[in-house]
């Protein structure tokens, strides 16, 4: 396990995925602009708590990928695009012109195991969801939430933005393929 703590590897890093994660907020709120009369944009308050619900998927998908764990129905979701999801609804909830910091990434940015971005990313949502009586408070959690995704995509070999478009994609067929009839 890389510890990359103060390292200038590390900070272009977080650069990077401060600039996947704007390009990741543009993709989502561009979508929502040309489809907004066919997939309404929630709220932000329910788009916090959209965000909570697909972490939760995220999480039952991550279990699912676990070999040792026998789950008595046949779903088969791919943790990362639940993970992607919930990017998606974090960045509808901080809006389209939040602007991303590299500087709050925090104890996320330590390692590249799986497993230890795994924990912080429900640390960070854990956060984001008790952290429901301030705005600012909780676009900071979110932001963090976001930051710990885009380094589980960049430990993972994948870009956040690569994934968020391929979602997007899947929700204009099925929003079109539902006007057609």
């Amino acid at each position: 396990m890389k510890d990359w703590t103060g390292t200038p590897q590390l900070k272009t890093l977080r650069r990077e995925i401060v600039k996947d994660l704007g390009v990741a907020r543009d993709l989502v709120w561009l979508r929502r602009l040309r489809l907004s009369e066919d997939w309404p944009t929630p709220t932000p308050v329910d788009s916090a708590d959209f965000a909570i619900t697909e972490f939760g998927e995220y999480v039952d998908a991550h279990l699912r990928e676990n070999p040792e764990y026998n789950r008595n129905n046949g779903k088969t979701r791919e943790s990362l695009d639940e993970l992607a999801d919930m990017a998606m609804m974090l960045l509808t909830f901080v809006g389209p012109a939040y602007e991303f910091r590299s500087t709050t990434a925090g104890y996320v940015s330590l390692t590249e195991n799986i497993d230890d971005l795994y924990t912080f990313c429900k640390i960070a949502m854990g956060e984001f969801a008790a952290s429901f009586h301030s705005e600012r408070v909780q676009r900071n959690r979110a932001q963090l939430a976001l930051m710990t995704a885009g380094f589980i995509f960049h430990a993972s070999g994948f870009k956040l933005s690569d994934r968020v478009a391929a979602r997007l994609d899947r929700i204009e067929a099925r929003v079109l393929h539902e006007l057609q009839n």
